[in-house]
């Protein structure tokens, strides 16, 4: 028996879909814009202020065969952000360092510590994945000591924080009305310097979603719905998805 909704401004949208019935149960109790989204939003590629500027950047210093360090978080987030953007770097043929910050002895984020490690290396850019949008001090050490930075992250800031010498990516200098997580931000970098979209990285980047906790709409939704598709091509995410992993 075909289910009836009785809240009057959401039941033409859901009665008039293809939903099981207990989908129109469950989808009945959500405000009518979310009804929307799930029923009618198709994908929109974000644009992100200083996207331009940011891969021309990168492409200058790969011109210029300068060394360039990835550095992550410690989460499940930043460890993917930062495999997004090396295996985007490879993908390019272009080889660049990573490190993913120890808890107890790093603590969150960039660090003058770090900077000093990566000056000592010889690292010319420095790209932030999962941190960074509030580390004022060490991102003016880098540039002190002639380390460019750039920053990609997805955490709240104060937009007059902002260091006026640094080129920042972000879902908040967006078109996006909504959060992503951190390796999404790094997806969506890497699929402009690749120039195409990459469907493993996509996957990982998707898995990040989950992670963070990241609300489950419009870009979001439809991400996470293509990586628990049983269609899915790599193993250990079908596998996840299947319940299959102990």
């Amino acid at each position: 028996m075909e289910y009836i909704l009785k809240k009057s401004s959401n039941n033409e949208l859901i009665n008039n879909s293809n939903l099981d019935v207990f989908s129109k149960r469950i989808l009945s109790t959500y405000p009518l814009e979310i009804i929307d989204d799930y029923l009618n939003y198709q994908y929109i590629e974000p644009q992100f202020e200083n996207i331009d500027e940011i891969i021309a950047k990168i492409n200058a210093f790969m011109n210029d065969n300068k060394k360039i360090v990835i550095v992550g978080d410690y989460d499940c987030d930043g460890i993917l952000g930062t495999s997004i953007l090396v295996k985007g770097f490879a993908k390019l043929g272009y080889h660049v360092g990573y490190y993913i910050p120890d808890r107890l002895k790093d603590g969150y984020g960039l660090n003058r510590n770090m900077v000093t490690l990566f000056k000592n290396k010889g690292y010319d850019l420095i790209i932030t994945i999962d941190n960074g949008i509030n580390a004022h001090e060490a991102i003016t050490y880098a540039i002190d000591n002639h380390i460019d930075v750039i920053v990609s992250d997805h955490h709240h800031f104060n937009e007059y924080d902002l260091l006026a010498n640094v080129l920042y990516l972000h879902p908040q200098l967006s078109d996006l009305d909504y959060n992503i997580s951190g390796g999404m931000v790094a997806y969506y970098l890497v699929s402009h310097l690749l120039k195409y979209n990459d469907d493993y990285l996509k996957s990982l980047a998707s898995i990040t979603l989950l992670s963070d906790v990241m609300p489950i709409i419009k870009n979001n939704r439809l991400m996470i719905k293509e990586l628990l598709h049983n269609s899915n091509p790599y193993l250990p995410i079908k596998l996840l998805s299947q319940n299959k992993i102990s």
